[in-house]
């Protein structure tokens, strides 16, 4: 698996998709339908947020709950698996 964060989105018509990964921001033309991409993985926090027609679609500016870390408190491996949602989800795997 690359070190990506993975964005899929599912739309009823074009958008834009911005992206912060860490300091990073990338901006992306998502088209209707599903539409995915990938951008470098940075330490830390993760943000997103989906814009139709200049506004903000449904509050979807979201961080996410999971910074990305190069540690792992447990020794044993670095995956950062974590799935996000938009609107996000109620609660986390903390594991």
């Amino acid at each position: 698996m690359a070190d990506e964060v993975f964005i899929v989105t599912i739309l009823k018509s074009p958008a834009t998709v911005y992206v912060q990964s860490s300091c990073e921001a990338k901006t992306y033309n998502a088209k209707a339908g599903i539409w995915s991409h990938s951008v470098p993985i940075g330490i830390g926090r993760q943000s997103f947020k989906v814009v139709c027609e200049g506004k903000t679609v449904n509050s979807l500016y979201r961080i996410s709950r999971r910074d990305i870390t190069n540690t792992y408190p447990y020794s044993i491996y670095n995956f950062n698996a974590y799935i996000g949602t938009l609107p996000a989800e109620a609660s986390i795997n903390r594991l």
